[in-house]
C-alpha cells in the first residue's frame, strides 16, 4: 500500500492489534475511531510517548476488546492536555472498552487523567485494570481506571496504582451519574476530595 501502515483484515468483526504502530493507527485513519478492535498479545508499548485514543475533538465511539492481554510500560507526559489515557474520550451507548490490563507505566495530564480512559460519556469500560502511576495537574479528576465517568458504566474494574488528582478516586475519578459495580481499589491516593470510588 505505498508503504503505508494499514490495519490487517478483520476477524469475526474485530481488527486485530498486535503492535504500538496498530494502535495507533486509531488515531490516524479515517473512521477507525468508530470500529471495533481486538488486541491479540501482550503490548509493550516503550515508554515512548503515547498519544491518547480519542479526544475532545475526535472521539473514541467503537469497541476495544483487550482480550485479557496486558499493555506495559505506557507512557504519557502531557501537562496541559486534557483527556489523557490510553484512551483519552470515548461516547455513546456503544463505545466500550473491556478486558484491558495496563500492567505499568506512568501518565500525567491536565484534566480527565487515567490508566484507561479519561472520560467517558455514555460508554462502558469493562474488566480493566491499571497498575500505572496517575496524576492530574489542575482541579479536574483523575482516577486508575477512568478519570471522569458521565451516565456509564464501569464493571469488575480494579486499580493498584498511585492516583494524585484534586477529585482523585482509585477506579473512578468522579462519577456523574454513571453506574460502578463490582469494582475495589488497593492504590494510594492523594486528593483535596477523595472520591467514594476511591
Amino acid at each position: 500500500d505505498g508503504g503505508n501502515l494499514r490495519f490487517r483484515p478483520s476477524v469475526g468483526g474485530y481488527t486485530p492489534i498486535g503492535s504500538y504502530a496498530e494502535f495507533q493507527l486509531i488515531n490516524t485513519l479515517p473512521g477507525a475511531l468508530a470500529g471495533n478492535y481486538k488486541q491479540e498479545a501482550d503490548l509493550d508499548l516503550m515508554s515512548e510517548e503515547w498519544t491518547p485514543v480519542g479526544s475532545g475533538i475526535a472521539k473514541f465511539t467503537g469497541k476495544y476488546d483487550g482480550n485479557g492481554y496486558n499493555i506495559a510500560r505506557l507512557r504519557i507526559n502531557r501537562s496541559s492536555l486534557n483527556y489523557v489515557a490510553l484512551f483519552g474520550y470515548i461516547d455513546g451507548s456503544y463505545a466500550e472498552i473491556r478486558d484491558v490490563h495496563l500492567t505499568s507505566g506512568s501518565v500525567a495530564g491536565r484534566e480527565y487523567v487515567a490508566g484507561i480512559c479519561g472520560y467517558s460519556f455514555g460508554g462502558t469500560i469493562r474488566g480493566c485494570s491499571n497498575v500505572a502511576l496517575i496524576t492530574s495537574s489542575t482541579s479536574s479528576s483523575g482516577g486508575g481506571v477512568v478519570g471522569h465517568n458521565v451516565r456509564g458504566i464501569v464493571s469488575a474494574c480494579y486499580n493498584t496504582g498511585t492516583i494524585s488528582s484534586y477529585f482523585s478516586g482509585g477506579v473512578a475519578g468522579y462519577n456523574e451519574g454513571g453506574t460502578i459495580t463490582a469494582c475495589y481499589n488497593t492504590g494510594n491516593t492523594t486528593a483535596t476530595f477523595s472520591s467514594s470510588y476511591s
